[in-house]
């Protein structure tokens, strides 16, 4: 059974509270190819790969500027998500937002925080920053990894049920 949003980032209407604040989520894109997630060499790898759907959100925290999206790749196979986690780093921080975010979009150069990894069969991949879409400042740092960090743990307790469902 291909993912949905809710099952991946729970209900709309609940907000998710972390350390300094509270996400929203604002938006939920799916797609049914990965295709349009990415360019260039990490477009080709995840085609290889086999990623067969893509699922992304945008959390945001307006009060304190702080956006995060969040994307997951549905692999083939554990492996193929792993492969995915451990090629080139810098190919990740390309990833297109596969999501309409209603604030701007990080522009070049603009300081973020990028994490990926792998969890069971999936791929997944976080870029947090400032809703304005400005450089953030040192102090800015520690509440946008608290941010990023309770979406992964969001999405990683989502992915956990759903595993643990299909070996049922």
């Amino acid at each position: 059974m291909p993912l949905t949003g809710d099952e991946v980032f729970g209900l709309p209407e609940l907000p998710y509270k972390y350390p300094g604040g509270t996400l929203t989520r604002t938006c939920v894109k799916i797609l049914d190819t990965c295709a349009p997630i990415a360019t260039d060499e990490a477009a080709e790898l995840i085609e290889k790969l086999g990623c067969t759907r893509a699922v992304a959100a945008l959390y945001v925290d307006k009060a304190n500027n702080v956006q995060t999206t969040v994307g997951v790749l549905e692999m083939p196979t554990a492996i193929a998500a792993a492969t995915l986690a451990e090629s080139k780093a810098g190919w990740y921080n390309q990833v297109v937002q596969p999501t309409d975010p209603i604030t701007r979009t990080f522009e070049d150069g603009a300081a973020y925080s990028w994490v990926s990894e792998s969890l069971y069969r999936y791929f997944i991949y976080e870029i947090t920053g400032r809703v304005d879409g400005t450089d953030r400042t040192p102090a800015e740092v520690d509440k946008h990894v608290a941010a990023q960090n309770a979406v992964y743990h969001l999405v990683g307790d989502s992915l956990d049920r759903r595993s643990a469902a299909a070996g049922s």
